[in-house]
C-alpha cells in the first residue's frame, strides 16, 4: 500500500472537486507554488482576506488554500475536516494528514496573534471626543454652551445625573475662569466644532465673545483618581447604564433611519438657514419665495458651488436649506451667514442634523416636487 502523500500525488482530486466550496487539504510535501512575498502582500493579486479569520490567504496552482500567520510570517494550509471528508470521502489513502506538531504550532501562532491583537487594542490611544473652549465670557452658562455646541454633534450626558457633560472651570471662589470642557458622543464632532467655532463669536451680536476651541488634552490620572473613577463606575447599576446609552442612541437616531457615516458625510454639505422669512410674509406675497431663493443663491455662491436650495414654507422658523457641492463650502457658508440680518431678522446658520422639515402643497410646482424628491433621495441614498 502506498503512503498517503504518494497516493495524493498519484491521484489528485478532480478539477470539479477543487472548484467546490470545500477545498481538500494537501499533503505537506505538496509544493507551494510561488508563495506571495510576505513583505508585499498588498501587491500580489492572488492575496485576499479570509472571510472568517480576516487573515491574508491565497490558493496555489493546485487549488489549495494557504493562510498567512503574521507572528511567524509563514504560510500554513487551511485545515478543514469537512473539506477533507467532502473531497475524499472515506478513502483513507487519499487523505494527507497534517502532523499534530504542525497543527499545534499553527494553533499556538493563532493564539499568539489573538493575544497580540488584544494587547494592541488595550494599548491603543482612546479617541478624543472632548473639546477645550477658552476665552469664554465670564457669565457664560451650561445652557448657552449646550445650545451653541450641540449644532456640531450630540453632547454626552452624565450617566448618573442626566446632565450634559459640560464643565465650566471655576477659581477657588467658585467664579467662572472663562474656559470649559465639552464632551461629544462622536469623535467626528470634535473637528467639526473646531473648524466652525475656533476664533468665532459665541454671541453673534457681541464682538468681544470670540472664543478659542481646540481638542482636549488629558494628563495621566493618578492611582487615587483611577480608584475614584472605578468606584463611581461600579456604583452605576448595569441596567441604568444600558437604559442611558439606549437613550443616547435614540437621540442620535443611529438605527434604521438614522444617519450612518455616509449620510453624515452628505449632511456635512448641507446648511440650514433659519429666520429667512415669516409665514405671514409668505401668505401676503407667495412670489416672495422666489426672491428669497434668488437672493440666497447669489450670496451663497460666493463661497462655493450651490447644487440646490429648498424653502420650507410650512416651518415657522423660516427654514431654507442650501446644499453645496463641497463640505468646505458649507462650512464657509456658516461663517458667512450665521449672525447676519436678513429682512430684519437675525439668521442662524448650521449644518443639517438630518431633521425633516415641512412644506405646504399649495405652492408646489411639478418641477419643485421633483427637485425635492431628488434631494431627499440623495440625502438618504447618495444617488
Amino acid at each position: 500500500m502506498s503512503s498517503p502523500s504518494h497516493a495524493a500525488s498519484a491521484a489528485p482530486p478532480s478539477p470539479a472537486r477543487i472548484a467546490s466550496p470545500a477545498t481538500p487539504v494537501p499533503a505537506l510535501s505538496a509544493p507551494i507554488t510561488r508563495p506571495p512575498d510576505a513583505n508585499n502582500l498588498h501587491l500580489d493579486p492572488r492575496v485576499y482576506l479570509h472571510a472568517t479569520t480576516r487573515r491574508p490567504c491565497y490558493r496555489d496552482d493546485d487549488g489549495v488554500e494557504w493562510e498567512f500567520l503574521a507572528e511567524s510570517r509563514s504560510w500554513f494550509p487551511v485545515v478543514n475536516e469537512d473539506a477533507v471528508q467532502h473531497a475524499y470521502g472515506n478513502d483513507a489513502e487519499m487523505v494527507s494528514v497534517v502532523p499534530p506538531s504542525v497543527k499545534r504550532k499553527a494553533q499556538k501562532e493563532l493564539v499568539q496573534g489573538e493575544k497580540a491583537e488584544k494587547r494592541r487594542k488595550e494599548t491603543a490611544p482612546k479617541p478624543v471626543t472632548s473639546i477645550y473652549v477658552s476665552q469664554l465670557p465670564k457669565d457664560v452658562t451650561v445652557d448657552e454652551l449646550r445650545t451653541e455646541f450641540s449644532k456640531y454633534g450630540i453632547i454626552m450626558e452624565d450617566l448618573a445625573t442626566n446632565l450634559p457633560k459640560i464643565k465650566i472651570y471655576t477659581d477657588v471662589n467658585g467664579d467662572p475662569k472663562g474656559d470649559a470642557l465639552i464632551t461629544y458622543f462622536k469623535e467626528e464632532s470634535v473637528q467639526l466644532a473646531i473648524d466652525l467655532m475656533d476664533e468665532s463669536r459665541l454671541r453673534a451680536d457681541d464682538p468681544s465673545s470670540v472664543v478659542r476651541v481646540s481638542k482636549a488634552q488629558f494628563r495621566e490620572k493618578t492611582e487615587e483618581e483611577l480608584a475614584a473613577a472605578r468606584a463611581k463606575k461600579m456604583a452605576l447599576d448595569k441596567k441604568t447604564k444600558v437604559r442611558k446609552m439606549a437613550k443616547i442612541d435614540r437621540k442620535l437616531d443611529w438605527n434604521d433611519d438614522a444617519p450612518n457615516e455616509k449620510k453624515l458625510a452628505r449632511l456635512a454639505k448641507v446648511v440650514v438657514l433659519k429666520h429667512m422669512f415669516t409665514l405671514d410674509e409668505l401668505a401676503k406675497d407667495p412670489a416672495l419665495m422666489l426672491d428669497i431663493k434668488e437672493d440666497i443663491r447669489e450670496e451663497c455662491e460666493r463661497v462655493g458651488e450651490v447644487t440646490s436650495i429648498i424653502l420650507y414654507d410650512a416651518e415657522p422658523e423660516g427654514i431654507l436649506v442650501v446644499r453645496f457641492k463641497e463640505e468646505l463650502s458649507a462650512q464657509a457658508c456658516i461663517k458667512l451667514m450665521n449672525g447676519r440680518f436678513y429682512a430684519g431678522q437675525q439668521v442662524v446658520a448650521e449644518i443639517h442634523d438630518g431633521r425633516r422639515y415641512r412644506r405646504s402643497k399649495t405652492n408646489d410646482t411639478e418641477e419643485e416636487r421633483e427637485r425635492l424628491e431628488a434631494y431627499e433621495k440623495w440625502l438618504e441614498e447618495g444617488k
